[in-house]
């Protein structure tokens, strides 16, 4: 069964779209490793996880477009595409997201420490209430387990008048 030139055109483009998305992905596991100052081992697992799951890609994409036959111009169309993206954008992307997280970060840190703040706040009212709540039913309680002493210990003189 042969393929047509149309498909395979199809697939060496859509293949290319692939590696400059896989290039992307990888940009976004760069900028995780340069924000968060990662140590050798969790950049290890990194790097592998990314590149299994881009192996896990490629196998389903080459599954789903070309029936499963591998081609060599498909895994060379990714590879156009990914060294396409890297000549292209170089670190602009990883440095672009490095400078959106530190604005984020900088916008969101007053609202975690107000709201860390106001957490606490909750928590000591809380216990507050709480100790109060359980106080005044332990107070009740005593209340009424005295009343309830005092009815039985009536009823036991009352026998016991009866009696003599």
């Amino acid at each position: 069964m042969s393929i047509s030139i149309n498909n395979q055109a199809t697939v060496f483009l859509f293949s290319i779209v692939l590696g400059i998305l896989l290039a992307f992905f990888y940009d976004l596991a760069k900028t995780a490793r340069r924000m968060y100052l990662l140590n050798f081992e969790k950049i290890l697992v990194l790097d592998l996880s990314y590149f299994l799951l881009s192996g896990i890609i490629s196998f389903l994409f080459i599954i789903g477009f070309n029936n499963g036959k591998i081609r060599f111009y498909i895994l060379s169309a990714e590879i156009i595409g990914f060294l396409f993206y890297r000549l292209l954008f170089r670190d602009k992307i990883v440095n672009f997201f490095c400078k959106l997280i530190r604005f984020f970060k900088k916008l969101l840190k007053p609202i975690i420490a107000k709201s860390k703040l106001l957490t606490m706040r909750f928590i000591f009212v809380l216990r507050k209430t709480t100790n109060t709540f359980l106080k005044i039913i332990l107070d009740t309680f005593k209340s009424i387990l005295k009343v309830f002493s005092k009815i039985l210990q009536y009823l036991f003189n009352a026998m016991l008048q009866k009696q003599s």
